[in-house]
């Protein structure tokens, strides 16, 4: 733990935003795990059994089998049964709603995530220049009886 404080002091500045984005991104992903294991669920054999209730007329069935079920599929079937009155366009309108509810839900963080992926190695990068640059000032500060190499660091520098 000693050699994890270490390295994070010296790496300067550049790893508070650092850090703060791991941090960040593992709260996302955590929540992205939870949304998708609620919202992303798929009940299997749902559509088969609710298309086999509304063949048997028993659309009230299969209303409330759709209502039963979880994630979009279901939400999207019991939509069109709840609608299945209303000409095709204004159902389709309708399921398309219900779905991009679920897309919204499902895409929150992820441009969070996308931005963390691109700045992390910037950063990275970023605190490597610093450090470099910081290394030739104290050589440029430690070679002043040899003039020329100083010259040389401070130039690189």
């Amino acid at each position: 733990m000693d050699k994890l404080i270490e390295f994070y002091k010296g790496g300067g500045l550049v790893m508070h935003p650092l850090l703060l984005m791991l941090l960040a991104a593992i709260y996302f992903i955590i929540n992205r795990f939870q949304t998708f294991a609620k919202d992303g669920a798929v009940t299997p054999g749902l559509l088969d059994e609710v298309v086999d209730l509304v063949k048997k007329g028993r659309e009230g069935d299969a209303l409330r089998r759709a209502e039963e079920g979880a994630g979009p599929v279901a939400a999207s079937l019991a939509t069109i049964l709840r609608n299945r009155n209303m000409p095709f366009e204004d159902i389709e309108r309708e399921v398309e709603v219900t779905g991009e509810e679920y897309f919204i839900r499902l895409e929150k963080f992820l441009p969070w995530l996308d931005t963390f992926t691109t700045l992390s190695p910037l950063l990275g990068l970023l605190g490597t220049i610093l450090g470099m640059v910081s290394v030739f000032q104290k050589f440029q500060a430690a070679q002043k009886a040899n003039q020329a190499g100083s010259d040389l660091l401070a130039g690189v520098g």
